[in-house]
C-alpha cells in the first residue's frame, strides 16, 4: 500500500491504478469519493460504458479528509484489480 500524500491543508491525497475488462464500475468512483486522473481516463471509461472491452488500464486519484486508503475489497468484487501508487 503506498502512502498517501498531504495537501498544504487538511486533505489527503491517494492515487490507484485500476485494471479489468468489460465495464468499468462507475459506481466505485461514487463511493470511494474518487475521480479519473486525466481526461484521457475518463475517455476510457466512457469508452466502457458504450462497446466491449477485454482490457483496460484508468488511473484515479481520491482527495479526503482523513488518511483512509481505497476500498480494494469492493473495487475486487466488480472483478477487477486496484493497486495504489505513488502518483
Amino acid at each position: 500500500m503506498s502512502k498517501p500524500r498531504r495537501t498544504g491543508g487538511r486533505c489527503w491525497i491517494f492515487f490507484a491504478t485500476v485494471t479489468g475488462h468489460g465495464r468499468f464500475p462507475v459506481d466505485m468512483l461514487r463511493h470511494d469519493s474518487c475521480y479519473p486522473r486525466t481526461e484521457a481516463d475518463a475517455a476510457t471509461i466512457e469508452r466502457t460504458l458504450e462497446t466491449h472491452h477485454d482490457h483496460w488500464t484508468v488511473r484515479v486519484v481520491r482527495i479526503a479528509a482523513t488518511a483512509t486508503h481505497f476500498t480494494d475489497a469492493r473495487w475486487e468484487s466488480f472483478g477487477v484489480t486496484l493497486e495504489e501508487t505513488d502518483e
